[in-house]
């Protein structure tokens, strides 16, 4: 549906009607979709909203950030409902996240429901219009920036002081469980060096004897194995003139004479290296039994692991002693970053606070074009604790009447006068904020009469630099449509369906003069909507 530019209100039976097309913005936006206004589910419903885009060259940045194809005249928003109820976003028919959705839209299309009235009483959103109306945009950037830098630092802070409290709690227990581990030796493969050790001491005496008759076999003074292969080399060196063989076999039998000369050595030395020694073996029992303590105190079943336990308590017990000093380092920090936030926190309520009168001034003026001639309006700014959107509590407060003290808005305006003093704060904003369509959704409730007509001229002067589209039962409104619109419902034997369809100029003067006498039109009502059109 093309709304055309300029001003266009939607009237009739807007319930039903509003309902379907805000939904559907609302998934252009991003939100979840209500599967029940879908009737055929074995369908794919389709959403599409084109916006001409030749004045906001400001979001050329968002295509090129996330590498979208871009077009400086128009941007197409679709989002498809799928039959198996899942949905699919395109931005410029380019695949795009629901996220990217999002936050194009957002900059797009601004829909200010009725419920939203009650926002105007909000201090997020009053703070929210304050900050749209600060000259120097790159202030609350820059706090921003500043606060998250100190915010990050605090936590880090924080962070490491409940942990030196934990290891303080714990740093008594962890030495004495350190201590226990003093009087052990640990080293990897300790405990099977000490079986071993242990296993030799214990038969040294078998060992040495095994070792020293082995030796006297192999070389002692009586009969030995090398005194007897001595005596078979000679008999065969004997025969070396008339045997040939007999060198080869010389030579290999003075082979194996060195070498089990080698090994009766080697027998020797192990034999003499070999003592029994009570201490030492008294000792080394001593080390398997503290290691088996251990193991069994700690739940464990290797020397290797007892050794990753003590090293988890040593770094332990070391990182009570070095924190203090790490602490110190991020507490100056976190000072420094602190004095940086508040400094620009101080630009910023500065900032604000000019802000703030331009707004009082601006506010005071446009409402006295809706009958509210005697509102005072100011904004108080307070400060407050650093905070992610700085140091400024911000409350509106507002006096509609004469002699009445100044009161935050909740507190003093009805509904009409939240419905005014909402369109006012819209269109003060809209002068700051480049927007191409803006909706609103019976914004005018609770007014009627010469101040629903202030209201549609100042939606008329919001038109001049974006789409608005107003939906309303105030036929005030309707009149000051560059395009109108009227939705009504069908019903048939199976189901009943809401259309919407753009009035001729004429059929405008039938629905505008329906909304000032009901459903009778006569000629005095049908006059009647020609001088409202006309004034």
């Amino acid at each position: 549906m093309d709304f055309g530019a300029g001003f266009s209100v939607i009237t009739g039976q807007t319930g039903a009607g509003k309902s379907i097309m805000l939904g559907a913005m609302n998934l252009l936006l991003g939100e979840r979709h209500d599967a029940r206004v879908i009737t055929d589910s074995s369908r794919k419903a389709v959403v599409e909203a084109q916006f001409d885009i030749s004045r906001y060259h400001h979001l050329a940045a968002f295509f090129e950030t996330h590498d979208i194809d871009y077009d400086p005249q128009l941007c197409i928003l679709r989002r498809e409902v799928l039959p198996n109820n899942r949905t699919r976003a395109f931005i410029n028919d380019s695949p795009a996240t629901l996220q990217q959705l999002k936050e194009l839209a957002t900059r797009l299309i601004d829909i200010h429901s009725q419920s939203n009235n009650a926002l105007v009483a909000k201090p997020k959103f009053q703070l929210s219009v304050l900050d749209g109306l600060i000259t120097n945009r790159l202030l609350l950037e820059d706090y921003t920036d500043k606060f998250r830098q100190y915010a990050d630092a605090l936590q880090r802070q924080r962070r490491l002081e409940e942990q030196i409290s934990i290891a303080r709690q714990e740093e008594d227990y962890n030495r004495f469980l350190l201590s226990q581990f003093a009087d052990v030796e640990l080293s990897e493969g300790i405990e099977q060096e000490l079986t071993a050790l242990q296993l030799k001491l214990e038969n040294a005496t078998d060992i040495k004897s095994a070792l020293s008759s082995s030796y006297e076999l192999l070389e002692g003074e009586d009969a030995s194995v090398i005194g007897a292969l001595k005596a078979a080399k000679s008999r065969i060196d004997s025969v070396a003139a008339v045997f040939r063989p007999a060198q080869s076999l010389s030579e290999r039998l003075e082979s194996t004479i060195i070498e089990l000369r080698d090994l009766a050595d080697t027998l020797s030395g192990e034999a003499e290296a070999v003592e029994a020694d009570p201490a030492m073996l008294d000792h080394i029992n001593e080390q398997l039994a503290g290691i088996d303590s251990l193991k069994r105190k700690h739940n464990v079943a290797t020397a290797d692991e007892l050794i990753a336990i003590r090293q988890a308590l040593t770094e332990k017990v070391s990182a009570v002693d070095g924190a203090d000093f790490e602490l110190e380092q991020i507490k100056k920090e976190v000072s420094a970053l602190e004095a940086a936030a508040e400094e620009a926190g101080k630009k910023l309520t500065a900032a604000r606070s000019e802000a703030a009168a331009k707004l009082s001034t601006q506010l005071i003026e446009a409402a006295a074009t809706l009958a509210l001639p005697n509102v005072r309006f100011e904004v108080s700014i307070e400060p407050k604790p650093l905070s992610p959107d700085g140091a400024d509590s911000v409350a509106f407060l507002v006096a509609f009447n004469k002699n009445q003290p100044l009161m935050a808005v909740a507190d003093t305006a009805s509904g009409g006068e939240m419905s005014r003093l909402m369109l006012c704060l819209k269109s003060i904003i809209a002068a700051t904020v480049d927007m191409p369509t803006l909706v609103l959704d019976e914004i005018d409730t609770g007014v009627s009469g010469q101040v629903a007509a202030k209201m549609a001229e100042m939606m008329v002067g919001l038109s001049e630099e974006r789409q608005v589209i107003a939906i309303t039962h105030l036929p005030q409104v309707a009149a000051k449509a560059k395009t109108h619109y009227r939705v009504y419902k069908q019903d048939s034997a199976e189901t009943t369906t809401t259309h919407i369809a753009k009035l001729s100029p004429e059929q405008q003067v039938e629905e505008i003069a329906a909304m000032l006498s009901g459903s009778d039109i006569d000629e005095a009502a049908l006059a009647n909507a020609k001088s409202l059109i006309n004034s």
